[in-house]
């Protein structure tokens, strides 16, 4: 018990991967998981856990497989993809074919203006935004 204590002390967040589905606890860093964010991956927040972004996004699903991002269980969401401030001159994002469901905080900018470009399409938001929005953007 003593040493599994450690490694969350070491490693807050825990990242659980198996056949298409990620299971995120706590923050995890987009970078340490975007090679597995492929077309028909699912991924599971636990209760408050976000998908921190510094710089660049580029996630795409297909249209008959889709990328999903959920809250592992809906009465406890977790928070959504976070795009802190201090993205590089020249980033962009992008987001094709994504489903968004029972998050707190699907899409939240803390300042949208660093990027270069923003492209978000073919993505839906189901049951989403308990904080007041599915989409908040901060300058």
């Amino acid at each position: 018990m003593k040493k599994l204590l450690i490694l969350f002390l070491i490693c807050p967040a825990a990242l659980l991967w198996s056949q298409g589905v990620l299971r995120v606890e706590g923050n995890q860093l987009y970078t340490d998981i975007r090679s597995k964010l492929k077309p028909g991956t699912t991924v599971l927040l636990d209760r408050d856990a976000a998908i921190i972004v510094r710089g660049g996004l580029d996630i795409r699903g297909a249209s008959d497989n889709r990328i999903i991002i959920r809250s592992e269980n809906p009465d406890q969401p977790g928070r959504g993809l976070i795009f802190e401030a201090g993205a590089a001159a020249g980033e962009k994002v992008r987001m094709e074919n994504v489903t968004l469901k029972h998050l707190a905080e699907p899409i939240y900018f803390e300042s949208y203006n660093q990027y270069e470009r923003i492209d978000i399409s073919q993505t839906s938001v189901v049951s989403s935004g308990s904080s007041g929005s599915a989409v908040s953007m901060y300058n």
